[in-house]
């Protein structure tokens, strides 16, 4: 950062973190991207861990630096939307969440479905197996644990999600056994699963997210 080459006359803050990591989560949307699928979330991981540091190191200080939480989310959304498949993608969404958690800030319902979302995309095939099984049975239990299970994230694991499925691997079968196994057969969701989900703006989930309802006959 350009900032860094005053002597501190002109110290980078905030705002200039701030558009230094959208402008790589931006960058990684983009068909003609600076790198690699990935790439752009990495380098905006690594804006934002280098905020984090120093953050640690002004509290020390009298300058007020910080990251806003929309950073956080920001991240999990891009590599939830990235067309990106690698482990680092996987590597920098989980490390984006512990930090979140650490920080002053607490990860949302929204946090968690795209934590979900990125998971199984990059742990899709067949040798993924018992490594998504165990991450996605820890996050739910994360996010049962602090009230946050939504319908989307329900709806995510559920075979609605057609888009996500393989022939071999991560598969609507392999979908239908884990809802099963989670939210038990027929499905049942205590309300103390969703009990920190915001009135109004958050739809705690129901059966009817795993189970498709018959269509009416003609």
């Amino acid at each position: 950062m350009e900032m860094d080459g005053t002597d501190g006359l002109i110290p980078p803050n905030n705002e200039s973190f701030s558009k230094v990591i959208r402008a790589w989560l931006n960058d990684e949307l983009q068909e003609n991207r600076y790198g690699p699928p990935g790439s752009g979330v990495e380098n905006a991981w690594i804006w934002l861990n280098e905020l984090l540091q120093r953050e640690k190191k002004a509290a020390l200080g009298d300058v007020e630096l910080g990251p806003a939480p929309e950073l956080f989310s920001s991240i999990l959304k891009t590599a939830a939307r990235s067309n990106a498949r690698g482990d680092n993608l996987l590597k920098v969404s989980v490390a984006t969440f512990e930090a979140m958690k650490e920080s002053r800030f607490q990860p949302d319902s929204l946090s968690y479905t795209w934590q979900l979302e990125t998971a199984l995309k990059v742990l899709s095939l067949p040798y993924h197996d018992k490594e998504r099984e165990e991450f996605i049975t820890d996050l739910f239990e994360q996010c049962c644990k602090d009230g946050l299970l939504s319908s989307k994230f329900v709806r995510k694991l559920s075979p609605f999600s057609l888009d996500s499925f393989h022939s071999l691997g991560w598969t609507a079968e392999e979908s239908e056994r884990m809802c099963k196994e989670l939210f038990g057969d027929p499905p049942c969701f205590p309300s103390s699963w969703s009990r920190n989900l915001k009135a109004g703006q958050e739809q705690a989930p129901q059966p009817s997210d795993v189970i498709p309802k018959p269509k009416p006959k003609p």
